[in-house]
């Protein structure tokens, strides 16, 4: 039996590249005496591969920036559950960067907003749009996401080329902390956590020696402290899981009022029966969701 297959399609298939160095750094932080010891930086690239009609590039750029503590993140192990966005027309470049076991919360979110400047003046290399650029964060990640989309110049790297812009056309955060102050202050805990777990990492993540000073460098790392009504700010898209133990939903709806207030056009999907980092925020009608919201914000 001889079949001619129109195998036409409106998806894409999906392509990879790994291990791009986008940023060359410091291997220690700086006052430990061995901070001029470099290391490389490297990003993960999921891209659309055309099939059938679908058109071509450039492609929307979608920078995802892994969560995992704050610590050095496992880039690879999202992968798989990013696919899907790439099939849906978007270039994922996911960027490894400083944890805070070595490094400070400033350093991390100067790593991700290099990320989005390597994007922007590499772009075209990949089939990219460097007028189209989302960042896209998971837990830790998307409170870097948060802090590298709002933060401004504040979390640049002095190294950083400043002419290229590390503004991006909107975030999609992800069951992420973002209000480190109010988490230390409100002690919001499932009673299946340890009393202050997340307060304590919050705490950390601030480095303040001085009591006093504590209050002011917990806003620092703060992201709904960087909304301002009439400011030039990108639009988000929020998911939360109603059954996260480890991030409580109080961040989700605190960020979703305060970009209201803002004036920031914002959408939030509360996800009932879902957990910290559950299946469904990768599921097929979640990224349809992430999709539109880019495809609408550009």
């Amino acid at each position: 039996m001889k079949e001619i297959l129109d195998l036409s399609c409106d998806t894409y298939g999906c392509g990879y590249l790994h291990d791009l160095e986008y940023k060359r750094t410091s291997a220690f932080r700086k006052g430990t005496g061995i901070s001029t010891l470099r290391r490389s930086l490297k990003m993960q690239y999921l891209f659309p591969s055309p099939v059938g009609k679908v058109s071509r590039g450039p492609y929307p750029i979608v920078v995802f920036v892994s969560g995992g503590a704050w610590r050095t993140p496992q880039v690879h192990f999202r992968i798989p559950f990013l696919v899907p966005l790439a099939r849906r027309g978007f270039l994922v470049a996911m960027p490894d960067y400083r944890g805070c076991e070595l490094f400070a919360c400033k350093d991390a979110v100067s790593d991700v907003r290099s990320a989005v400047r390597y994007m922007r003046t590499h772009a075209a290399e990949y089939e990219g749009d460097p007028n189209r650029i989302f960042l896209m964060g998971e837990s830790a990640g998307a409170h870097l996401s948060l802090l590298a989309a709002y933060g401004d110049g504040r979390f640049d790297d002095e190294n950083d080329d400043s002419s290229v812009s590390a503004q991006v056309s909107g975030v999609i955060e992800l069951y992420g902390p973002t209000d480190c102050a109010g988490e230390v202050e409100r002690h919001a805990f499932d009673e299946e956590l340890d009393e202050g777990a997340l307060a304590s990492v919050c705490t950390r993540l601030a480095e303040c020696k001085d009591r006093s000073k504590l209050p002011d460098q917990l806003k620092f790392i703060s992201p709904v402290h960087y909304l301002e009504k009439g400011a030039a700010q990108p639009p988000a898209f929020i998911a939360h899981g109603e059954e996260d133990k480890m991030v409580p939903i109080w961040h989700a709806e605190t960020l979703y009022e305060a970009l209201t207030a803002a004036a920031i056009p914002a959408e939030y999907c509360r996800l009932q029966h879902a957990g910290h980092g559950n299946w469904r925020f990768y599921g097929d009608e979640m990224m349809d969701r992430y999709a539109a919201f880019m495809r609408k914000t550009i």
